[in-house]
């Protein structure tokens, strides 16, 4: 620590409080649009949190959706309970797995942390195999491994079932009295509460929720022709169908849906606990105040709590990433048990890779590296065993692939591996999609990424650029600084530029950030706190506000689901799919033409994404009108919906069937195939509901 100590003195006193407020009106002012509505044009969207301070009475009616006769805590309350026995199980199942290894090095949150990464891998791991073998929907299997978790921690000497006591599952009496602690707190009630909301994010409603749900309708992991994502590994999504399977016990009908919401829910969790992770590694780099900081700047970070809030899977990744890190450094201050803490290392790597394909190359590859260099003397089996590690927890996903579809990383590389599943279109279609875009300007992009991002965090990348000047010269730093280079490199040399991209990296950018803000404001007291608490305020504001999410934070349930709906909170795909609910409940058939995000339909439904053949065109196509209709007819088809705001949208990015097309719809009605729906006020530009030509009316 004495060189750090040297570096700090070197500046004036205050000149990291001077830096770190020219960052934050750099920030303030930076010129990027607001995206609420209503908005003046003069206003930028770093500054609407600030302005809605001035009116907190009107962020909380939001809360309630402008009527408080909408209101309801209870129905949270199977979800939030269920979350945390989720939680409960994967903690237990966690320590359990950490018995094989003495954490004598370990402190409490360090062991609460990796349990928790652990606990999660398992249980997936568990799910999987029984998904594989067909048993999704029995719910006692997944009593298996609680149970003998279970007995492991009561028999051993320290287990935590042996000598229940509430403290030693809570924060020591001079962290409960901290003000990072509350501040955190607060931040992860207002994620959670988010959380719990039922999906209305594009991608968690078309595969990251609806492929859980379709496996376990299914009740085993099969292959979706009609779902190109859903060949991606999906490590963190998939706990989703323990609770499924367990709100059978309650509900026959909505077990998919409680299931989600639970699963929903419990993904935020993964925020909270690479918070946590975060601060366990920053105080063994800094002290308390650099730990608190960094925790508070990661939870506070607008990118954090969208994620969180809506069901994404980046914060599952950045947290493995941290807990990998964490088993590192327990690796160096030990020598016992080193080759299990080495394979410990490897399998939660790869469970950043069960997460998203990007967990290759953010996380295996340069955790990886790390590990060649710290176990050089040693490097062949070293290596070996972090492959091993790596392999047990990535490899199921790959072999599900490559049995499915012959192509063990599908969709990507359908150029090199050649699968009966895509044509030769689709796989041109998809690298055309997923392409670096070449008319990207680098300074740009960089600038949005760093400042004027509209999810970006007031303080965050500021004290980065403050722990980089004060600590370029700190040896155990320069992992952090290499891997965050070599990330945001690949993100803009191998990536189509989403700003999401990057989020799993935010935790590496908070560990150091922490330490620059500790040194910004070393010696002011009450400065640190009031940028702690302007922190809190500006997550709360934009994330409870509205701003990129949901705010109906204490709306029913029931409510956000069917409805009735404030105008300005609908849209056309939701008032399609309440009418389809309402019309059909549970029975009936829908096809979906161009709406790729079925999640809350409660009938059968067909659909396709973007990159597979349109299951209506596929079905009529080349067919004469007479076949047309008996077609429908068979397939026991109540409507077909067609969403041609969706399908324009498709069109000027990704592509679409080109067979599907406004004339092809047309002729279809023309010839007696289909008739609209006239029971629906929908805008015709939007979409347009379809019933198929009833018997009696073909002659």
């Amino acid at each position: 620590m004495a060189p750090a100590q040297e570096n700090v003195s070197k500046y004036p006193k205050t000149l990291g409080i001077i830096a770190l407020m020219a960052y934050f009106l750099l920030f303030t002012f930076a010129t990027m649009p607001a995206s609420t509505p209503g908005a003046q044009a003069s206003v930028n969207a770093h500054q609407v949190p600030w302005l809605r301070m001035i009116i907190p009475d009107i962020v909380v009616s939001e809360w309630a959706e402008q009527s408080w006769d909408r209101v309801s805590l209870v129905d949270r309350l199977p979800i939030f309970l269920g979350s945390l026995a989720l939680l409960s199980v994967v903690l237990l199942i966690g320590r359990a797995c950490l018995r094989c290894v003495k954490c004598k090095e370990l402190n409490r949150l360090e062991i609460v942390v990796l349990s928790f990464g652990v606990g999660t891998l398992g249980l997936t791991l568990f799910a999987f195999t029984l998904g594989v073998c067909g048993m999704l929907k029995i719910w006692w299997l997944y009593l298996v491994p609680i149970s003998l978790a279970g007995w492991v921690e009561y028999v051993a000497p320290n287990g935590i079932l042996r000598n229940v006591h509430p403290q030693r599952f809570l924060p020591c009496p001079s962290e409960r009295r901290s003000l990072g602690v509350w501040i955190g707190f607060g931040l992860i009630v207002i994620i959670v509460a988010g959380a719990m909301l039922p999906p209305w994010e594009f991608d968690v409603r078309e595969y990251h929720l609806q492929v859980p749900k379709e496996w376990f309708q299914d009740g085993g992991i099969h292959y979706l022709p009609h779902n190109t994502y859903g060949a991606m590994p999906l490590g963190a999504e998939l706990i989703c169908v323990v609770p499924m399977a367990w709100a059978q016990l309650f509900t026959e009908s909505d077990a998919w849906w409680d299931g989600a919401l639970i699963g929903k829910t419990f993904l935020a969790y993964y925020a909270l606990f690479a918070a946590l992770g975060c601060w366990a590694i920053n105080a063994r780099l800094g002290n308390r105040i650099s730990a608190t900081a960094t925790a508070v700047l990661l939870l506070s970070c607008p990118w954090v709590g969208y994620i969180s809030m809506t069901g994404l899977n980046e914060m599952a990744l950045g947290f493995y990433l941290v807990a990998a890190i964490m088993a590192i450094y327990w690796l160096q201050r030990s020598s016992d048990d080193s080759w299990l803490k080495i394979g410990l290392v490897g399998l939660l790597v790869g469970a950043a890779a069960s997460v998203k394909y990007t967990g290759v190359v953010f996380a295996v590859i340069p955790i990886a590296i790390w590990i060649l260099i710290q176990c050089r003397a040693r490097a062949l089996p070293a290596m070996l065993i972090f492959a091993v590690g790596a392999t047990i927890s990535f490899s199921p996903w790959l072999i599900k692939n490559l049995v499915h579809t012959g192509n063990p990383v599908f969709p990507l590389l359908g150029s090199l591996f050649n699968s009966g599943e895509q044509t030769a279109d689709q796989v041109s279609q998809w690298n055309n999609a997923h392409q670096v875009p070449e008319s990207d300007n680098l300074l740009n992009s960089m600038t949005e990424l760093f400042l004027t991002g509209s999810r970006n965090s007031p303080l965050l990348m500021g004290c980065l650029l403050i722990a980089i000047v004060v600590y370029r010269q700190r040896r155990e730093l320069l992992p952090y600084f290499l891997i965050l280079l070599y990330g945001v490199l690949v993100w803009w040399f191998a990536t189509h530029h989403l700003q999401r991209f990057v989020v799993p990296l935010l935790p590496l950018f908070a560990i150091l950030a922490g330490l620059g803000f500790e040194v910004a404001i070393r010696g002011y007291a009450a400065w640190r706190k009031g940028l702690l608490v302007g922190l809190f305020l500006y997550a709360v504001m934009y994330l409870g506000a509205g701003m990129e999410t949901d705010s109906r934070l204490l709306v029913r349930l029931e409510t956000i689901r069917t409805g009735p709906v404030l105008p300005e909170q609908d849209t056309t795909t939701f008032r399609v799919h309440r009418f389809l609910n309402q019309q059909l409940g549970r029975d009936g058939r829908v096809v979906l033409v161009a709406d790729a995000e079925p999640f809350d339909l409660q009938m059968q439904v067909d659909y396709n994404s973007c990159f597979d053949s349109s299951i209506l065109a596929d079905w009529l196509s080349d067919q004469d009108p007479e076949k047309q209709r008996q077609l429908l007819q068979e397939k026991q088809v109540d409507y077909v919906y067609v969403s041609w705001e969706e399908l324009q949208r498709y069109r000027s990015s990704y592509g679409y069937d080109e067979r599907v097309t406004p004339d092809w719809i047309q002729q279809l009605v023309q010839n007696g195939v289909l008739i609209e729906v006239s029971d629906l006020e929908i805008e015709s530009q939007s979409g347009q509901l379809f019933r198929p030509t009833p018997p009696a009316n073909l002659h």
